[in-house]
C-alpha cells in the first residue's frame, strides 16, 4: 500500500514544480540514564494527530536526488498500526531498563497488562521529510533515502492514582544516506526512535516514574465496626 501511495506522488510530482524541502535540525541522541525503579510499565499505543493532504517536504527523485514536488503527509505518515513501529519504542524502554509488561507481538489481551504500574502512549505530529527514490526512473519506487522528522507528545497514566502524571512533548530525526529497499521504514523508525530517546533522557519523565505508580492504602478498619 504505501509503496503505491508513493509511487502516486512520483508521477503527481514529477508534473509539478520542484517542491518546497523541508527545514529538519538534525541533532545528536541524547545522553540517558538507566532507570533503577521497578514500577512496571504498559506501551499502550501509538496515534498519529497529522491530517492527509498537508505539505510536509519535498519528493526528490533521481541519481541526483533532483526535486519533483512536494511531498504531503499521505507519503510519511508513520503506519502507527504496524507493530514494528511499537516495537521500536519497546526496546529503547527495555534498553533503558524499565519494567515493560507484555510485549508489541502480543496476539491476545494479557491480563499482566491491566496491572501495570502506568501506561505510556503517544501522539505523532508535525511529520516532515525529504525523500528521494534515486532509480525511480527505471520504474523502483522502493529503494530510498533522505531525512525524516517526526514529533511524538507523550502522556504517562499512573493506573493507581487513575490520571495522566506526566505529558511531554519530544522530537525525533532521522538520515538514510545510502539509498536501499528499507530505506524509508529506516527514516520512519530512526525519527520515532531519537524521540523516544528523548523522553526517557527526560529528568521529569523518571521522577514521574519514581514517584508514581503506588497504590493508596487501604483506610484502616474502626474499632468495632
Amino acid at each position: 500500500m504505501l509503496m503505491r501511495i508513493l509511487g502516486a506522488a512520483v508521477l503527481a510530482g514529477a508534473l509539478a514544480a520542484c517542491g518546497t524541502p523541508a527545514k529538519i535540525d538534525h541533532k545528536g541522541d541524547p545522553s540517558i540514564k538507566q532507570a533503577e525503579s521497578a514500577k512496571t510499565i504498559d506501551l499502550k499505543r501509538i496515534v498519529s494527530k497529522q491530517g492527509a493532504g498537508q505539505h510536509v517536504g519535498q519528493l526528490r527523485a533521481g541519481l541526483l536526488c533532483a526535486g519533483q514536488g512536494d511531498l504531503t503527509t499521505r507519503g510519511v505518515n508513520i503506519d502507527i498500526a504496524d507493530r514494528d513501529t511499537l516495537r521500536v519504542i519497546y526496546d529503547e524502554l527495555k534498553t533503558a531498563n524499565y519494567n515493560m509488561v507484555g510485549t508489541p507481538d502480543d496476539l491476545f489481551d494479557n491480563p499482566a497488562r491491566e496491572r501495570a504500574d502506568f501506561q505510556l502512549a503517544g501522539v505523532v505530529s508535525n511529520v516532515r521529510g525529504n525523500i528521494c527514490f534515486p532509480m525511480a526512473g527505471f520504474g523502483n519506487l522502493r529503494s530510498a533515502k533522505g531525512e525524516y522528522a517526526a514529533t511524538v507528545d507523550w502522556q504517562l497514566y499512573d493506573r493507581h492514582a487513575s490520571k495522566v502524571v506526566y505529558a511531554l512533548s519530544t522530537e525525533g530525526t532521522s538520515q538514510v544516506k545510502e539509498a536501499s529497499e528499507d530505506g524509508f521504514r529506516q527514516l520512519q523508525t530512526g525519527a520515532l526512535r531519537q524521540a523516544t530517546k528523548a523522553l526517557l533522557a527526560d529528568p521529569g519523565f523518571r521522577d514521574a516514574i519514581a514517584k508514581g505508580g503506588v497504590a493508596k492504602p487501604a483506610a484502616a478498619a474502626r474499632p468495632g465496626s
